[in-house]
């Protein structure tokens, strides 16, 4: 079994996705998945399961010629757990370091399998990764990648599960140019990530919570989202390290950013409106800019006039009264 260096990873991963700075001008396009054929759900465990049976339609895994796994519908209504104490997924990936793509495939309705309730995507110690012009919707998690590296998710529609993406102990993730929406909880849920890249996507609409959840992240890169309607939270971020937050577009939350015990984190140039609280929190030895508000500007103009009344009013010197007509 051929084993790809993980420097290599690293190293492309830097190429596919350059540390830029992306502007409000960047578009989002979303490809929406072609025409599909019907599938049984897929298990990989170990490269050497990358075969045509489990969904394989070219590619011999190395970084010029991935695996492509491509074109296929997975129903996982009524499906059963498979045998040998597999998790029940649409797409089941685990322990590989094949370089690998998914795209035009279509994973729903995981909620409805008979056992319990299955998520669409599953990435668990993987290296090399993509994932892409996909859609996924009615499962419990979306995608969920757990003790990976170098996993790319790419202009997929990711909406109606239990949760949108999750992550967690995991490096290089990137997440670009999605619909991440109209998921019951989180849209996308991270912890314990080092390097990644959140760009360009629509993180709208959760169902009862948070929009994004980043915890103990560090050096994340989120610029370029729009981040809208959310109940509580459209961005939380806790404990999180180094990581840059510009160029968003905030808008019709309560709170737009929470943040708490975070440090060195850089929030700046994001457009905030509608929400009942721009930002809440603060980080140690951050940078953080949030622009006032109409109201506010106006309200501090007001106490500024009161303050400016009263200092006049206690420095005017009382005149010297004059004494009536006829008095000795």
């Amino acid at each position: 079994m051929r084993r790809i260096p993980l420097a290599l990873c690293i190293a492309s991963f830097l190429i596919v996705m350059p540390l830029v700075r992306v502007t409000s001008d960047t578009p989002l396009t979303v490809q929406y998945a072609a025409a599909t054929v019907l599938h049984d759900p897929i298990v990989i465990f170990g490269n050497d399961e990358f075969t045509a049976e489990n969904g394989v339609v070219g590619g011999d895994g190395t970084y010029e010629d991935p695996f492509i796994i491509e074109g296929w519908e997975i129903d996982l209504a009524n499906e059963q757990p498979p045998e040998g104490g597999m998790m029940l997924a649409g797409i089941n990936i685990q322990n590989t370091n094949a370089w690998f793509v998914i795209r035009n495939v279509y994973v729903h309705s995981g909620n409805e399998a008979l056992a319990s309730p299955a998520p669409g995507v599953v990435f668990a110690g993987v290296y090399c990764a993509e994932l892409r012009d996909s859609r996924i919707s009615g499962n419990e998690n979306g995608v969920h990648i757990v003790y990976s590296s170098i996993v790319e998710i790419e202009n997929c529609t990711i909406t109606e599960n239990t949760l949108g993406i999750t992550a967690d102990g995991c490096s290089g993730i990137a997440i670009v140019n999605n619909t991440v929406s109209n998921n019951e909880r989180l849209n996308v849920d991270m912890s314990r990530i080092i390097t990644s890249r959140i760009i360009g996507n629509n993180l709208s609409y959760s169902g009862d919570w948070t929009s994004v959840g980043l915890y103990m992240c560090e050096e994340c890169t989120m610029n370029n989202n729009t981040i809208s309607h959310n109940p509580a939270l459209g961005l939380n971020l806790g404990y999180c390290k180094d990581c840059e937050v510009t160029y968003n577009t905030i808008t019709d939350n309560r709170i737009g950013i929470n943040m708490y015990g975070s440090e060195n984190m850089v929030v700046e140039e994001n457009s905030f409106s509608g929400n009942e609280d721009n930002m809440d929190g603060q980080g140690d030895e951050s940078s953080i800019s949030v622009p006032l508000t109409v109201a506010v500007v106006v309200a501090a103009a007001m106490v500024s006039l009161v303050i400016a009344y009263v200092i006049a009013v206690r420095n005017k010197k009382p005149e010297k009264p004059v004494p009536p007509q006829g008095s000795v």
